[in-house]
């Protein structure tokens, strides 16, 4: 009996390992994505500030949103 409770424990803890490596993914890919958001937009307004062409602000803003969105369809279609 004693040998299934440890397996037990040791099961236990190995499925918390995983749900710790997996919370800590992604909440590193939550700061990566804000940051490259931030700097995107950031990179339009200079471009903006700059006078350069239209074309450039557009798609320093529409790629990342692009992005997002089609990681937010890829993710609801999981669950």
């Amino acid at each position: 009996m004693r040998l299934v409770e440890q397996e037990h424990e040791h099961r236990l803890k190995h499925e918390n390992s995983i749900l710790h490596a997996t919370i800590k993914e992604k909440c590193r890919g939550h700061w990566i994505g804000c940051g490259l958001g931030i700097s995107c937009i950031s990179a339009a307004v200079y471009t903006s500030h700059i006078q350069s062409h239209w074309a450039v602000s557009v798609a320093l803003v529409g790629l990342p949103i692009a992005a997002l969105a089609q990681e937010f369809v890829r993710t609801t279609r999981k669950s």
